[in-house]
C-alpha cells in the first residue's frame, strides 16, 4: 500500500476537491467584481456634473485638451500675435475684448482650427456663419446662448454655465448678462479667474463698447462690465467698413452712397498685467475682404459707424459714408 493510500485510509488526505473550500465557486471568490456597473455609482448619470445638471461627461471626455500639459500656450492668428506678449494665449489667463465680437472670436480662430474645443456663452444671436469664417470649428464649438440671467452661480445661471465650461474645453467666450440683470458680481468673477487659472483654460470675456473692466469697472459703467483686472485687455478703438463701388472696385466714398461692404478696418489696443503692461497697436481687417483677418492696410474707402462699430444706416437703407 502507498503512503497515499495509507494516509487516505487513515483519514488524513482529504480530496483535493474539498482541500481548500475557499476555492470553490471562483466567481465568488471577489464578490466586489460582481456587478461592474455598480462598481463606481459616481460614473451613473453621465448628464451630471457636480451633482448637478449640467454638460455631459461624455462631452467634457472628448473635449479634452488635445495639447500636452507643458505646451502653456494657445496659438492665434498672425494678425493678431503683435498684440499679445507672447504670441499667443497663456492658459489660466482671462482677456476682455471690449468693442468688438468679431475679435473676441477671432482670439479663439487658430486655437479652434488645431484641434482645441471652445465655446461660447451668453449672445443668443451670435453669427455661426462668420465665425466658420473667421476659422472656428462648430463641431468643436458648444454655444449656450441664453444662460438664466437671474441664476448668477447657481446651475444653469451665467456664471455656473461659464464655470462647467471652463472645465471642459480649452477657451471660453461669455458675454456677461445684459441689461435688467445684476451683472456678474465680484465674487462670481473672482471665482471664475480662480476657475480658469485651476483649469488651465483661457475665459475670454466680450464686453460692449463704452463698458470696462477692472475693480469698480461695474460702478462705473454698467451692468455689461466685468468686475476683475484682466490679464490681457484688447479695445477697438476705431472702426471704419469698406465698401465695393458700383464698378465692382474699391471706392473712395463721400456723401451718401449705396454698395456692398467688403470688410471693416479697425485700430484695435491691447494692455493689461505683467508682461503685458506696456501698450501695443495693430490695424487689422476684420473681416478682410476675401474673409478672415489680416493685417490692416490703406481703406480704399470707407462708410460711418455707431460707437458699438456697425455702420451707420440712413432711413433709406443705405449705409452712411464717413
Amino acid at each position: 500500500m502507498t503512503v497515499a493510500a495509507r494516509q487516505l485510509a487513515a483519514g488524513e488526505l482529504i480530496a483535493p476537491d474539498l482541500a481548500a473550500p475557499e476555492l470553490a465557486a471562483p466567481e465568488l471568490a471577489a464578490p466586489e467584481l460582481a456587478a461592474p456597473e455598480l462598481a463606481a455609482p459616481e460614473l451613473a448619470a453621465p448628464h451630471l456634473v457636480g451633482g448637478k445638471p449640467g454638460i455631459s461627461s461624455e462631452l467634457i471626455e472628448r473635449a479634452a485638451p488635445v495639447s500636452l500639459a507643458t505646451e502653456q500656450w494657445l496659438p492665434v492668428l498672425d494678425a493678431l500675435e503683435t498684440l499679445l506678449p507672447a504670441r499667443g494665449l497663456r492658459r489660466g489667463s482671462v482677456v476682455t475684448v471690449q468693442g468688438s465680437s468679431s475679435l473676441a472670436l477671432a482670439l479663439a480662430a487658430a486655437a479652434s482650427a488645431e484641434g482645441s474645443w471652445c465655446a461660447a456663452v451668453g449672445r443668443p444671436a451670435l453669427g455661426l456663419v462668420a465665425a466658420a469664417e473667421l476659422g472656428i470649428v462648430l463641431h468643436r464649438f458648444p454655444l449656450v446662448p441664453a444662460p438664466d440671467p437671474s441664476g448668477g452661480a447657481g446651475p444653469g445661471g451665467w456664471a455656473w454655465v461659464v464655470a462647467t465650461l471652463l472645465d471642459a474645453v480649452d477657451l471660453v467666450i461669455a458675454w456677461p448678462p445684459g441689461a435688467g440683470s445684476a451683472g456678474v458680481r465680484p465674487a462670481d468673477a473672482r471665482r471664475l479667474v480662480a476657475r480658469a487659472r485651476e483649469r488651465g483654460s483661457v475665459l475670454v470675456v466680450a464686453l460692449e463698447a463704452g463698458a470696462g473692466a477692472g475693480a469698480g469697472a461695474g460702478r462705473r459703467t454698467g451692468a455689461r462690465d466685468w468686475p476683475e483686472a484682466p490679464d490681457i485687455h484688447l479695445a477697438v478703438a476705431r472702426s471704419e467698413w469698406n465698401r465695393l463701388g458700383g464698378g465692382g472696385g474699391p471706392e473712395a466714398v463721400s456723401g451718401v452712397g449705396a454698395g456692398r461692404l467688403r470688410g471693416r478696418r479697425v485700430d484695435v489696443v491691447a494692455g493689461g498685467r505683467g508682461a503685458a503692461a506696456r501698450e501695443r497697436r495693430a490695424t487689422l481687417w476684420l473681416p478682410a475682404p476675401g474673409g478672415g483677418v489680416t493685417g490692416g492696410g490703406v481703406a480704399d474707402g470707407g462708410v460711418a459707424v455707431a460707437s458699438d462699430g456697425e455702420p451707420v444706416v440712413d432711413e433709406r437703407g443705405w449705409v452712411q459714408a464717413v
